[in-house]
């Protein structure tokens, strides 16, 4: 969890705590200084609802406004494409004002925008989207701006006042019409290379981790119903460009039987692996979400087709298989596992992960919760960071139901406030140095909810944030499917603004279960969500200030509600009960 101010909490016996507050990403972290792309000079942006353009107040070094209503000097800007080629829908970006100066979107969004980077760095690295699907992006296109936070860039009120960073969709405020592109003619395709054959292939739908499959190992319909990769969940892709799997590559995907995946009616349509021959309809874009480069296990992709459309599994995952994606959304994506089942382990099943023991668990398969592991913790409200909620031990807050762990906020003014909700920790029962642990969550969404899976030391001497803090895994409502993971000490905390952290995107988190994953080791901290690692936070040897991670930990879970960051834009009174389910919790070692 998180604090902007340092709270000494007690906790049952002689333990203390001093609770924690949230850092932003490290303006140091993912340096992107590729700014010698394809520069595309005398650009502008224009809201969609209220028709004012943006731009940078004094040329740059100020606020970003969409009060303009005409295009002036301020409202142009310097379009560079770090992809190089014609702008695409996906390609990452930067945005230079007429002073030379970078939009920024501090912390990586969630603030208001500015003209005042003065490098391109993290921040000032934006990904600019098609509101209607792939392709080239070229005079007169409706688009949004990503930050790298995975926050979408928002004109207040549809324009008429500042410029932020925190959508959560391509929405009413959020559409810019896109002008001042010069007319590019599209470069050739590459010519392919030598194709390579990449067995073992296989392909998990990231929203209801489901594996594609092939029908009777081909020749039939394609369907993302399977809760493992067997033989009819693996494929041969054929890699026509050759080489290293490549975001961007062309594929083909050949069943069990030799048959191939393709459209059966040039898209639009159910997929089927009865394709007999390596035809147009059965060659397939394969794209990674976040990023260019290699592709490798773990990674999340998309498949397009030769029609245009993306590869859709039905509801995410669980029926059907189509080709008619507008874009890589959530029904879109899959998590790639190259010769072993994509991720590191099955998003649900007993089976421990190569190399790892489970030492300990709770499945909360029983009637109730279990004492001897955990505590229901009880506080009033504004105990920590603010927020609204008092945690009770009462089950309307605190219960485990149909297998699986209910933690409910409610707004019904019992204990003390208007909402009440649930907290738990492992603490005085069980807590480990080192290991893999790990929770398959489902998050409440809705404005005001801040959802946490989370870690704290046995031993408070040094009071907060020296004692150390591990947060595996944290979301507040109105930044929805975004995943945030920090470590806080006493040289990197949020006070000093310095926190280690970072964020990712991860579609569906309210609709369907997940898993959020630490592996510890004495050397680094990984975070992981569904198999795909995306931070590590590092041991610099510079002694106990900078890594207090070799002692004993214990884990929390929480729903609270409002606070410092939960509730930095409001709650909305009309959206409870709401509820954080958790699965299981899995602790394992070497």
């Amino acid at each position: 969890m998180r604090l902007p101010s340092v709270v000494w909490l007690a906790l049952p016996g002689a333990l203390g705590l001093l609770v924690n507050c949230h850092a932003f990403n490290d303006t140091n972290a993912g340096v992107n200084a590729a700014a010698g792309g394809l520069r595309l000079p005398g650009v502008s942006f224009q809201t969609v609802l209220g028709g004012n353009h943006a731009g940078a107040i004094g040329n740059g070094g100020g606020a970003v406004v969409a009060t303009a209503t005409v295009v002036a000097d301020w409202e142009r800007f310097a379009l560079i494409d770090v992809n190089d080629g014609v702008l695409e829908s996906g390609d990452r970006v930067f945005i230079q004002a007429g002073n030379g100066q970078y939009l920024q979107a501090d912390n990586g969004g969630g603030s208001s925008l500015n003209a005042a980077g003065i490098q391109p760095l993290e921040w000032e690295t934006f990904q600019i989207f098609k509101q209607t699907g792939p392709g080239a992006i070229v005079n007169g296109d409706v688009v949004g701006l990503k930050s790298t936070g995975g926050a979408w860039v928002s004109a207040q009120n549809g324009g008429g006042g500042p410029v932020f960073a925190y959508g959560g969709a391509l929405g009413s405020w959020e559409q810019l019409k896109i002008s001042g592109l010069s007319e590019t003619t599209p470069p050739p395709p590459p010519a392919p290379g030598n194709p390579i054959n990449i067995n073992g292939v296989s392909f998990r739908t990231r929203l209801k981790g489901t594996f594609l499959g092939a029908q009777d190992n081909g020749g039939a319909a394609v369907i993302a119903t399977a809760t493992v990769a067997q033989a009819w969940e693996t494929f041969t892709l054929i890699d026509v460009n050759g080489g290293l799997l490549n975001s961007g590559d062309s594929v083909f995907i050949k069943a069990g039987n030799g048959q191939f995946f393709h459209e059966t009616t040039s898209g639009g349509s159910t997929l089927d692996a009865a394709g007999n021959e390596q035809q147009a309809s059965a060659t397939f874009k394969i794209v990674k979400a976040e990023g260019g480069g290699v592709i490798k296990t773990g990674d999340v992709v998309g498949l397009q087709a030769s029609s245009g459309g993306w590869i859709s599994a039905e509801n995410g995952g669980g029926g059907a298989v189509f080709a008619y994606g507008a874009a890589l959304r959530e029904w879109e994506s899959f998590v790639i596992g190259i010769g072993a089942p994509a991720g590191d382990n099955p998003v649900s099943g007993n089976e421990a992960p190569p190399g790892w023991r489970l030492v300990w668990s709770d499945e909360f398969n029983g009637g109730g919760l279990d004492g001897s592991k955990w505590t229901i913790e009880t506080k009033g409200p504004g105990w920590v960071n603010h927020e609204l909620q008092a945690y009770t031990t009462r089950p309307e807050n605190v219960r485990v139901e149909n297998g699986h762990l209910v933690l409910e906020g409610r707004r019904d003014f019992a204990g003390g406030g208007e909402y009440s909700s649930g907290r738990i920790h492992t603490a005085g029962h069980a807590s480990w140095t080192y290991g893999r642990m790990e929770a398959r969550i489902q998050l409440p969404g809705g404005l005001g909810t801040w959802p946490a899976f989370w870690m704290m030391p046995n031993d408070f001497g040094r009071g907060w944030p020296a004692c150390g803090e591990i947060d595996i895994m944290e979301e507040v409502g109105f930044e929805q499917d975004s995943i945030h993971s920090s470590t806080h000490t006493a040289r990197y905390n949020w006070v000093a603004g310095n926190g280690k952290t970072s964020a990712t995107p991860v579609g569906g988190v309210t609709a369907g279960y997940h898993l959020y994953a630490l592996e510890w080791f004495p050397d680094r901290l990984d975070f992981f969500v569904d198999g795909r690692k995306f931070f590590t936070m590092w041991n610099e040897n510079t002694g106990d200030d900078a890594w207090p991670f070799n002692k004993n930990f214990y884990i929390i879970l929480n729903l609270a509600i409002g606070g410092d960051w939960g509730g930095a834009r409001g709650v909305d009174p009309n959206i409870w009960p709401r509820q954080m389910l958790v699965d299981y919790v899995r602790v394992y070692q070497r």
